[in-house]
């Protein structure tokens, strides 16, 4: 059966919609809507003619209408029921039922009774409302008359209720707040009820209907018309923005209990570089407190102006690139050095602008006094370690070197990288590596059986060491083991240090002693033959001249006895000759008479006293006298009567020793300097262990009792000597049987043969270039008379610009450094020198001369140190030492 609706339905300005119930009440679509519940409920006739009760209202939930549906309500009464609108929102209506049966089932008649006359008035607006309403982000009630008539979606996502499941505000705040909240959410009710005309703002922690917990914030307002009371409530889920604020708020309690009980300083800067934030540690440690500093700008903080412009420009590049910023700042507070190790953090952004910056510093200052002392310590044992003479060598738990003190370039030639190359071969002998290896099997049998006690001991022995080019010296090797706190061996220390003049000294006393008892048997043979050399020709004075006492002497024989007294005497006077020289040699008193003489009237001199000596020997026929001169004139500058002592000498030995052949004497060569003579024969020769003591005192090629040849044995050490104070030098060279060549050379001055000339190229001494560097006019007049003797060409410069400039120019050998200069200091002058220039050497001198000096004079780049006054010989050394290396 068809239904006709009420003439009177389409010109109701409340909705009305009609449907039926089957026989088993089950709704069927709607047979009516009229133009003002199509637009309330925002559905156009099409959509709504297809639908049920069911598809926009909840049974579940309108227990009224549910009741009707059931036949368990039948009259006619007004109930509420809560719709879902077209854009599924919650509306809240109070309805009419007109419930009529039929034989088809039970016609519902529903007519929608609360909408306020504005906005019944204006269907446009409404729809308008609705459609945003529905899409807003925040939830959305309505309370008419005190009642909920409205919720939009979002205030059913955030809350898990709607209109349909609570009626008054106080019902939502029953079924909403959490139990803690109930209280003090209804007191706020309560206040809002007294005040209707104010906007209220209430936020609380509440229960959704799922039984999560949210934080709500909610915003009351109302507006009252002549027909009734319109509440509106927005409701936002802020519960993660409190959340955040939760945690912000445990996250700044717990930086500023950091912060405050941080022994650093922790600031935060605006962009203004004003202090915001700062601990008390912190400013105390700036020597301010707290309320000093807080909202100050940087500039007041009292730090020196280098400081400040570190710290300035850091923020800044923090605060331009966003970039955190890591640097150290060294500042004084509290009559005390400070050192700082601090972070710079881009730490809030507004709008993408950074807004603050966080700077933490550690305090490092006493770690930095430590780093400090320790340096210092570190220097002052460098200084100890690179200037001993002794080597300090650390070997690891298999013996292999894992340190070795610069000392050992001195000691060896090597250097420390080409040391730690070698093997134990390379730098000990035989006995050495004997020892070592003893040492190191005696370490390695107390660790195989677990005996340390037996290897804590110092090994100590001598060996010789070879050095890099290939020489060998006297070393003395102390080394102990070294054994951890955990009691293991954990490798060897030590020191290996020369002992070559202790060597040398020990061998010298041996031979000083073997020397003294040769030299004591020597003296005992040499006075034995003294008392033979003078009794002879004295035996024979006295005896003759008791026979020319005779009165049956001839005139023949007489005069036989007068030429052996003579020759005798002769004899006697030049023993009794070699001995005052010697004396006076052995003195220091023989003086010698330079004078120019002519060396062919020499010669011939001597030629003709030997050849007498020749025929008093009776050897005239036997050996033949010649002697080698140029054919020009030869003059020298020399003592001419300690050179025919010399020639005498040397022509005399080989008379005694030649019984045929020859012997020659003269001129074999000279240079620019020195002229060589030489005296040879064809005697008897010498052994090659005769030549190695013929120039001693009191030696002779004979020392036998039963000797064939006479002499006190003092002409060669007499002309030995004679040579050495004329200027030259003497040597022989012998052969047994095939006789002797005597050679000594003696400076003069020459105007001889050019043929006999030997041109020796005069080499040219170098010249070095020295910089001192002094602004005071009498030390460096008293440097330059120090080195006025040397090849050195001199420059000054009055302080270390001048010395940067003089260096860039000359091509500087080394450089005496004044430390106190105008302008420049000589620590920053040597600075400057050693970026461009890492070899040349540097002197540091100064008048202040305490350890610290000396330190910054090496940190400088200085080679070496000396204190004024300046010693004359120290600084030579000491030049010597860095620029005659090689010499």
């Amino acid at each position: 059966m068809a239904y006709t609706p009420k003439k009177y339905f389409d010109l109701l300005n409340e909705p009305v919609l009609v449907y039926r119930l089957d026989k088993h009440g089950a709704p069927g679509q709607f047979l009516y809507s009229n133009v003002r519940a199509r637009e309330v409920l925002q559905y156009d006739n099409k959509k709504i003619s297809n639908l049920t009760i069911c598809d926009i209202c909840d049974l579940s939930l309108n227990k009224d209408l549910n009741a009707i549906h059931k036949n368990e309500k039948l009259e006619n009464e007004h109930i509420k029921i809560a719709f879902i609108t077209g854009q599924e929102s919650i509306v809240r209506f109070s309805a009419a039922i007109d419930i009529t049966r039929e034989q088809e089932g039970i016609l519902v008649e529903m007519v929608l009774l609360t909408l306020s006359p504005e906005v019944n008035s204006k269907s446009d607006s409404s729809d308008r409302f609705y459609n945003m309403a529905s899409h807003l982000h925040e939830g959305l009630a309505i309370l008419e008359n005190r009642e909920i008539v409205y919720t939009n979606k979002a205030m059913e996502e955030i809350t898990g209720f709607s209109a349909a499941d609570i009626n008054t505000l106080l019902e939502s705040v029953e079924s909403l707040a959490a139990p803690e909240e109930k209280n003090r959410v209804k007191q706020m009710l309560e206040e809002m009820q007294n005040n209707p005309e104010e906007k209220h703002i209430l936020d609380f922690w509440i229960v959704t209907k799922q039984g999560n917990r949210k934080f709500i914030h909610n915003s009351y307002s109302q507006n009252k018309t002549a027909r009734s009371l319109i509440q509106y409530v927005v409701t936002q889920d802020i519960t993660q923005t409190k959340i955040a604020e939760n945690i912000l708020r445990q996250k700044e309690q717990e930086f500023k209990s950091l912060a405050e009980n941080s022994y650093g300083i922790i600031a935060l800067f605006n962009r203004e570089l004003k202090c915001m934030y700062i601990n008390p540690e912190g400013a105390k440690l700036l020597g301010k407190t707290v309320g000093q500093i807080i909202n100050q700008p940087l500039n007041k903080f009292g730090f020196a102006e280098d400081v400040f412009i570190e710290i300035k420009n850091r923020l800044i590049n923090i605060f331009s690139h966003k970039e955190r910023e890591e640097f150290e700042i060294q500042f004084t507070s509290n009559q005390r050095e400070n050192y700082l190790n601090c972070v710079a953090i881009p730490e809030a952004f507004v709008d993408g602008v950074m807004d603050t910056a966080l700077v933490i510093c550690s305090d490092e200052t006493e770690l930095k006094q430590t780093q400090i002392a320790l340096e210092q310590l570190r220097n002052r044992y460098r200084l100890i370690i690179n200037n001993l003479s002794d080597i300090i060598w650390i070997l690891n738990s298999d013996f292999k070197t894992e340190y070795i003190s610069p000392g050992v370039q001195k000691m060896f030639g090597y250097t420390v990288e080409e040391y730690l190359e070698l093997g134990y071969d390379d730098v000990y002998d035989e006995d050495g590596l004997n020892a070592l290896n003893e040492m190191i099997s005696h370490i390695s049998q107390g660790l195989k059986t677990g005996n340390l006690q037996q290897i804590q001991q110092a090994y100590i022995f001598e060996t010789r060491g070879k050095r890099k080019d290939g020489s060998y010296l006297w070393v003395e090797v102390i080394a102990r083991p070294m054994i951890d706190k955990g009691n293991h061996f954990v490798g060897m220390n030590g020191v290996t240090r020369d002992i070559s003049k202790r060597k040398k000294a020990e061998l010298d006393l041996v031979d000083a002693k073997e020397k003294a008892i040769e030299a004591d048997r020597l003296k005992s043979a040499f006075l034995a033959n003294m008392s033979h050399e003078i009794r002879t020709p004295m035996n024979a004075i006295i005896g003759f001249t008791d026979l020319l006492n005779e009165d049956d002497v001839d005139k023949e024989t007489r005069e036989e006895y007068v030429e052996l007294i003579n020759s005798n005497s002769t004899h006697l006077l030049k023993l009794i000759d070699d001995i005052i020289d010697i004396s006076k040699i052995e003195a220091g008193e023989l003086k010698i008479d330079k004078t120019e003489i002519d060396l062919k009237n020499l010669f011939n001199d001597i030629y003709y006293v030997h050849l007498e000596s020749l025929k008093r020997a009776g050897k005239q026929d036997d050996v033949e006298l010649n002697y080698d001169l140029p054919t020009k004139k030869i003059t020298i500058v020399t003592d001419p009567m300690r050179l025919q002592q010399i020639l005498t000498n040397l022509l005399s030995n080989s008379i005694k020793f030649t019984n045929e052949g020859t012997i020659t004497y003269g001129l074999s060569v000279h240079d620019k300097d020195f002229i060589r003579f030489y005296v040879t024969d064809t005697g008897v020769g010498m052994s090659d262990e005769k030549l190695t003591y013929i120039f001693d005192r009191f030696r002779q090629v004979e020392e036998h009792t039963s000797r064939q040849y006479q002499g006190s044995g003092l002409g060669l050490a007499i002309s030995k000597q004679l040579v050495t104070l004329l200027g030259g030098e003497i040597w022989v060279d012998s052969k047994i049987n095939e006789g002797t060549t005597f050679y000594f050379t003696l400076p003069h001055k020459w105007e001889g043969d050019p043929k006999l000339e030997k041109v020796i190229e005069e080499k040219e001494e170098e010249i070095h270039n020295v910089l001192i560097v002094e602004d005071d006019d009498t030390n460096y007049h008293l440097l330059k008379e120090i080195l006025k003797h040397r090849n050195y060409r001199i420059f000054r410069a009055y302080d270390g610009i001048e010395a940067l400039e003089i260096k860039e120019d000359e091509n500087l050998d080394i450089i005496l450094m004044d430390i106190q200069l105008p302008r420049m200091d000589g620590y920053e002058a040597t600075q400057r020198i050693r970026k461009d220039d890492s070899d040349i050497p540097i002197i540091a001198q100064t008048a202040y001369a305490n350890y610290n000096d000396v330190v910054k004079s090496l940190d400088a780049g200085c080679n070496d140190f000396i204190a004024k006054p300046i010693k004359r010989k120290k600084l030579l050394a000491m030049i010597d030492k860095y620029m005659h290396k090689k010499n």
